[in-house]
């Protein structure tokens, strides 16, 4: 049976209509969406905030420090919505971006409800992990928790932090327009970020991701100051997906993987029962 659960759809209009899922195979692939947001998250956090706090911050000369970060990110990145995990699940890792898809009607309630939670999951057990791996080089940058300068006005951070935002999700509509366009969505998304981590990064953080401001907080204890890097980024990606509704110019997404290179109808459930089939040491037939 196939797998018509809305994120292993293909919306070509090439692919035959599958038949209605079984509905303990869409939850099943539902749950799996979940954890591969999980883990993608849990990675990109571990990798780029422990790159910061171990490599980075006690190694590389202040003025540096951005543009050495910014370069992780992108590979992070890159290597993240490339792997399996973003041919499952889209590889968002960020709720400001489901909650783009979701607004676009990409993401039904119950798959925006699960990807956020598992971001927010993710993003707590990789700041936690952080600060008991790595203890006084986490320390050191502050457990990772976000603050504004004294000198940047509570409306300027506001300003870019949901510009940054907003100008992430018109991107990723504009690469998932078309299907010739989604080969370069993670290359797009990992220039966009380095760039703005260059710009924003001394300013603001550069965090434009609830999950990490809000996870790198709770972890560490120190939630105040914290709502403006929460409110911010979903109010860009609202924003960048009302205009696109009104602006008859701007691209609206077909798709809502971010790698969409495997995401034939039945491509998740697919997967699981290959792994399953590994499990078992039976054949792949």
């Amino acid at each position: 049976m196939s797998c018509t659960c809305r994120r292993c759809t293909i919306e070509a209009p090439s692919e035959p209509v599958a038949p209605a899922p079984d509905a303990n195979q869409a939850l099943i692939c539902l749950l799996a969406h979940g954890a591969c947001e999980f883990i993608a998250t849990l990675l990109l956090l571990m990798a780029v905030m422990g790159g910061y706090a171990f490599l980075i911050a006690p190694w590389v000369a202040p003025g540096w420090q951005p543009f050495v970060l910014a370069g992780l990110l992108a590979g992070v990145l890159i290597l993240i919505i490339q792997s399996p995990l973003g041919k499952l699940s889209g590889a968002h890792m960020n709720p400001a971006v489901s909650l783009a898809f979701w607004l676009e009607r990409r993401l039904n309630t119950h798959e925006f409800l699960v990807y956020v939670l598992m971001q927010f999951g993710g993003a707590l057990t990789a700041c936690s992990l952080l600060a008991l791996l790595l203890n006084d080089s986490f320390a050191a940058v502050g457990y990772g928790v976000l603050q504004a300068p004294p000198g940047l006005s509570l409306e300027r951070l506001l300003v870019f932090e949901a510009g940054a935002t907003g100008g992430l999700v018109a991107l990723l509509f504009f690469t998932l327009s078309h299907h010739t366009l989604t080969r370069y969505t993670a290359v797009a998304v990992a220039a966009y970020l380095a760039l703005m981590t260059v710009l924003l990064a001394p300013l603001t953080g550069a965090s434009f991701n609830p999950a990490r401001a809000y996870g790198a907080a709770l972890a560490a204890h120190q939630l105040q100051g914290q709502w403006p890097y929460v409110l911010a980024p979903l109010l860009g990606a609202a924003l960048s997906v009302f205009l696109s509704r009104f602006v008859v110019w701007l691209p609206r997404p077909r798709y809502h993987r971010l790698n969409h290179s495997h995401a034939h109808a039945n491509y998740t459930w697919h997967v699981l029962q290959g792994w399953q089939r590994r499990w078992r040491g039976d054949a792949i037939v």
